[in-house]
């Protein structure tokens, strides 16, 4: 799906308009109430893929909507997804505990704007004589130079359906050079790439 440049030079417009919320205007329309259904029928078709599982499970309610990253626009939740088989699972033993690490790609989805970004992430599961114990949701480095990046191996089958279903919601998902393009639809902004970036999608690891 093409990224318009208006939704482009949106991303920087924020800079002189921090209360944009751009799912609010055509062709999304939301209101405040209907915000947080939105983004769980997002959850409910990725729930609902052929080619990939989203770990972990998640549910209407479901606490990634309730308590998303960052503050503001550049609030975002995050989803994590796999292969259905377990070739990239690679499990490490230590004393009485098993460590189950999951590598796929997480997915950054901004709550003001319909703009998402991906990069290579894994979770750990942690088990201890055979129990679990604790375990993360997927886990990436928020870094513009980590940005489009997938996991060693061949995870083009998922990465389409993850971005068709985004489509179909409306939201863009975004690589660097999209960032870079948002520049240059306003030439007079003094920031970088990695900035506009940032703006959009912070969180304090």
């Amino acid at each position: 799906m093409l990224v318009p440049n208006q939704l482009l030079a949106q991303l920087v417009n924020i800079i002189e308009d921090p209360n944009l919320n751009l799912y609010l205007q055509s062709p999304h329309n939301l209101d405040l109430d209907s915000e947080d259904a939105y983004f769980h029928r997002v959850i409910a078709d990725f729930n609902a893929a052929k080619t990939f599982i989203l770990f972990p499970e998640h549910t209407p309610g479901s606490w990634l909507i309730d308590y998303p990253f960052g503050e503001g626009y550049s609030s975002f939740f995050h989803l994590f997804i796999y292969p259905p088989k377990d070739a990239s699972t690679k499990r490490l033993a230590d004393g009485n505990q098993v460590q189950q690490i999951i590598h796929g790609i997480v997915f950054e989805i901004n709550r003001n704007a319909p703009i998402a970004v991906y990069s290579a992430g894994y979770s750990i599961k942690v088990y201890e004589n055979g129990l679990f114990v604790s375990g993360t949701t997927g886990f990436a480095e928020l870094d513009f130079t980590l940005l489009d990046r997938l996991p060693i191996g061949d995870w083009y089958t998922q990465l389409e359906e993850a971005r068709h279903i985004l489509a179909r919601h409306g939201v863009f998902l975004l690589s660097q050079n999209h960032f870079e393009q948002a520049l240059q639809q306003i030439p007079t902004c003094e920031i970088t790439a990695a900035q506009l970036f940032s703006l959009w999608f912070h969180k304090e690891l």
